[in-house]
């Protein structure tokens, strides 16, 4: 088992780009694919940690309320 899986949510998989990247001649060849491509990347992981901050927000707030609930139940003991 790997140590890091399932933990790691949205995963890219970067590795091609990197790969052609590396193969390229910096004055010769152009960049604009890659450049595209990682501008693509980045518009995605920021809507996905916007969606999971949140989520998060949602989650804590929850908790935070059962958590008051809780309180109120053991004060009226």
């Amino acid at each position: 088992m790997m140590w890091g899986k399932g933990r790691i949510l949205h995963h890219e998989n970067l590795y091609e780009l990197v790969e052609r990247l590396k193969n390229k001649e910096i004055d010769k060849d152009s960049l604009e694919l890659e450049q595209r491509q990682l501008e693509e990347v980045w518009e995605r992981q920021c809507a996905y940690y916007k969606d999971d901050i949140e989520y998060l927000i949602r989650a804590v707030t929850k908790f935070s309320e059962m958590l008051q609930e809780t309180v109120v139940l053991f004060e009226k003991n």
